[in-house]
């Protein structure tokens, strides 16, 4: 079921199956979100639960047991029901069960707010240990966002960050079953870097920098842009659809990795995990501004 939202001239769309934000509209009737499409990434905004990107054979690896489990998780999948709504905001809300219980073996409830504000639009996960033992969990966002936002280029598009950073690669894997990822340096100590499909056809990008907290996509002949504020989430990952000319740009606030180089396979041993005690909740919240 899809279900508008409104405010101040803004309209988005949010769906209770994945519990995705995919559409925003400006005042003006501008189209800031990607839509997803059969050329490049039919993917739209998905949540990351329990995992963040790809783990080893796809194969999740906790308490000894060995289950399948898609890229991402499973968060994506699930039917979410409303639990409260306004015009301009609302709270989704799935819990586990006995598709979810055989690849990761822990109660939870996961709730998704999405909320207008007047300059753009905020999303919160909170996720609930609904069990009587501790769990752990990743999770994370994967908002596209379409680039060129109207006429232009891809490359007419600058990222600009708050202070200096590390811009690290993930090459892409072209093996049917993924391995261990491997990463290496990309840019050093930048401030900010246009973008190049040619980076991008290499791989993911992303920024390993738990004390940066914003990011900044803006069209340089234009000036519009968006401005995506995640204290709280480590990881800032960047992807486009490799070799596909797609017009869009995934800025993607990460509480996790996926399994790199060096990692024991373990669950449990993987970093950026975020612990919860039976009963304990945990909420992370990214802002996005529009401009």
């Amino acid at each position: 079921m899809q279900i508008e939202l409104k405010r101040g001239g803004a309209a988005a769309l949010a769906d209770t199956h994945g519990a995705e934000l995919f559409s925003y509209r400006t005042p003006a009737g501008e189209q800031v979100l990607w839509g997803g499409s059969p050329d490049s990434w039919t993917g739209r905004s998905p949540v990351l639960f329990p995992l963040v990107g790809a783990v080893k054979d796809r194969v999740l690896r906790i308490d000894g047991q060995r289950n399948p489990v898609k890229n991402h998780g499973f968060g994506r999948d699930l039917e979410y029901t409303v639990t409260a709504r306004s015009d301009f905001s609302v709270t989704l809300r799935a819990e586990a069960d006995r598709d979810t219980l055989a690849v990761y073996p822990y109660p939870f409830a996961l709730e998704i707010t999405h909320s207008l504000t007047g300059a753009g639009f905020a999303t919160r996960y909170r996720v609930t240990n609904t069990g009587s033992r501790p769990m752990a969990y990743c999770i994370g966002g994967h908002v596209g966002f379409c680039c060129p936002r109207g006429a232009g280029a891809f490359e007419d598009h600058d990222l600009l960050l708050p202070e200096q950073a590390d811009v690290l690669l993930m090459p892409v894997q072209n093996t049917p079953l993924p391995g261990q990822q491997p990463s290496r340096p990309l840019l050093s100590g930048v401030t900010g870097f246009g973008l190049d499909r040619g980076l991008f056809d290499q791989g993911t990008l992303y920024l390993e920098q738990p004390g940066l907290h914003s990011i900044t996509l803006r069209d340089r002949r234009s000036g519009r842009g968006v401005s995506m504020a995640y204290a709280g989430f480590p990881v800032m990952a960047l992807w486009t659809k490799e070799r596909a000319d797609a017009p869009f740009l995934c800025i993607e606030p990460w509480h996790g990795l996926p399994e790199m180089e060096g990692e024991s396979g373990l669950f449990e041993e993987k970093p950026y995990l975020i612990p919860l005690a039976p009963g304990q909740s945990r909420s992370l919240e990214y802002t996005v501004t529009v401009f």
